[in-house]
């Protein structure tokens, strides 16, 4: 989290900004939580083994496998919509929410729902951990690398936790540079 931090009145020990945090969470999906509705599949610890990413399919992929007609054209109409759809609302917002249905009484424009949607994580399959926010920059390795540090920390986490394992880490380019 970047912001520039202004000040009311400028001085030579009061002056404006910037100010960087880093704030983040750890999601595991859990397949064996006890408040899941959903049938237990192949679960025996509720996280990632570090073969359950199998990078050697890649070499078999041909051009059939990118070819866009029949569902990967319909998926690409969808996201175009929604992209569109949201790109018009943030510059129109307000006009298209002004324009109004006089039969049903609703906005005449909605946003299409993203393709997606449905495969966001579910409350009931995860545990959600939210970490403390951190007055670090991640903006260098040395700045990372204390973040990670903290991460562990918080998490109690050592070596032994982690071996074997795929840890996925979301953020820009400088983010996940840092971190590699």
């Amino acid at each position: 989290m970047n912001f520039y931090q202004n000040v009311r009145d400028q001085r030579q020990h009061n002056r404006g900004h910037q100010v960087n945090y880093t704030a983040g969470y750890v999601c595991i999906m859990d397949c064996c939580n006890e408040h899941s509705n959903e049938p237990r599949v192949n679960c025996g610890c509720g996280s990632l083994p570090g073969d359950s990413i199998d990078h050697s399919l890649a070499r078999q992929l041909s051009y059939s496998d990118f070819d866009l007609t029949g569902p990967a054209s319909n998926y690409l109409k969808e996201v175009n919509v929604h992209l569109f759809g949201t790109t018009l609302q943030r510059y129109f917002g307000r006009t298209m929410f002004k324009q109004v249905d006089p039969l049903t009484k609703l906005p005449k424009y909605q946003i299409a729902d993203s393709p997606l949607s449905e495969l966001r994580v579910k409350q009931s399959r995860a545990i959600i951990y939210t970490l403390k926010t951190l007055d670090l920059d991640e903006a260098s390795i040395s700045g990372t690398m204390e973040i990670l540090k903290r991460i562990a920390e918080e998490l109690q986490l050592d070596a032994d936790d982690i071996v074997d394992r795929r840890v996925m880490f979301h953020g820009d380019y400088l983010t996940v540079r840092n971190i590699t």
